[in-house]
C-alpha cells in the first residue's frame, strides 16, 4: 500500500487548526501531514510548533515553479486549502483536482446580500474549477455551500475544533464571580460580525442593569470602532497558554 499524505495550504496557522491536526495524527500516525503557511503580513504573532507535522513557510517558495515542485513531491491524497485569495494555492488546487480530492475551508456564512448572490452565480468560475468539496461550519455555512452549487455529499461540517487539551480546566479551580462575562477570542474583522455581537450584548445588558461584561481578545482593522464602549473590555492577541491563564 502506497504512503498517504495530506497537504494543507493555509493562510495563517492558529492553535485551533493544530489541535485538529494533532487529534487526527494521533488516530492515523501513518499518514504524513504537510502544512504550508502564508507567513507574509501575518495578523497575529502565533508561532507554529509541532515536530510531528511537516511545516513550510510559503515565503520560502515565492516562485510558483518551486512551490509546484514541492507540492508534486509531497503527492497528496487529500488537498485542503484555506485562502482562496492566494493565486498559487488556487493554481495548485486546479492542477491537483483531476486526480486528488481538493477541499476548500469556507467559514463564510450565507446572508441575504448582493455579495452572497454574486458568489452563487460565479461559483462555477470561483470554486468548482478548484475544489471538489466544501468544508464549512454550521447551518449557515452549509447553506452557502449549497448556494455555491455543491451537493450534500460534497459538503462537510465542523471545520474548526477546540483545543480540549489546552483548555481542559477543572471547574472547581475557577473562582466564583458576582459578575458575569462573555468572552470573544478572534480577529476583529467585519466578517466575524463583531458589531452584531456588541449590539446584542448592549441591548441585553441594559435589561440586566449592566451586570455583564463583554471581553474581546484579538486584533484587526475594527479596533478603532470598538474603543470606549460601556462594559466592553478589549485585549490584544493572546497565545493559547496566556488565554488559559
Amino acid at each position: 500500500m502506497s504512503k498517504r499524505n495530506i497537504l494543507i495550504l493555509y493562510n495563517e496557522v492558529m492553535g485551533y487548526l493544530l489541535s485538529g491536526i494533532r487529534t487526527f495524527y494521533n488516530q492515523y500516525p501513518e499518514i504524513e501531514i504537510h502544512l504550508f503557511e502564508c507567513d507574509h503580513n501575518k495578523l497575529t504573532p502565533f508561532e507554529f510548533s509541532d515536530d510531528r507535522i511537516f511545516y513550510y513557510k510559503k515565503s520560502d517558495y515565492s516562485n510558483f515553479e518551486s512551490f509546484k515542485n514541492i507540492c508534486e513531491q509531497i503527492n497528496p491524497s487529500l488537498l485542503i486549502v484555506s485562502g482562496r485569495t492566494n493565486r498559487h494555492y488556487l493554481k495548485i488546487a486546479h492542477l491537483f483536482k483531476r486526480n486528488t480530492l481538493t477541499v476548500s475551508i469556507q467559514d463564510t456564512q450565507a446572508q441575504h446580500t448582493v455579495k452572497t448572490f454574486l458568489k452563487s452565480i460565479s461559483a462555477k468560475f470561483l470554486y468548482h474549477p478548484y475544489f471538489s468539496c466544501i468544508w464549512t461550519i454550521g447551518p449557515y455555512g452549509i447553506s452557502l455551500a449549497h448556494k455555491l452549487g455543491y451537493g450534500k455529499e460534497d459538503i462537510y461540517n465542523f471545520c474548526y475544533s477546540a483545543d480540549i487539551e489546552m483548555f481542559n480546566i477543572d471547574p472547581a479551580s475557577i473562582p466564583k464571580r458576582k459578575s458575569r462575562k462573555i468572552i470573544y477570542v478572534g480577529r476583529f474583522s467585519e466578517e466575524k460580525n463583531i458589531d452584531t455581537l456588541i449590539k446584542a450584548f448592549q441591548n441585553v445588558n441594559k435589561r440586566l442593569n449592566e451586570k455583564w461584561t463583554l471581553t474581546l481578545v484579538g486584533n484587526g482593522k475594527l479596533n478603532y470602532q470598538i474603543d470606549d464602549l460601556i462594559n466592553v473590555e478589549i485585549y490584544p492577541f493572546q497565545s493559547p497558554s496566556d488565554l488559559k491563564g
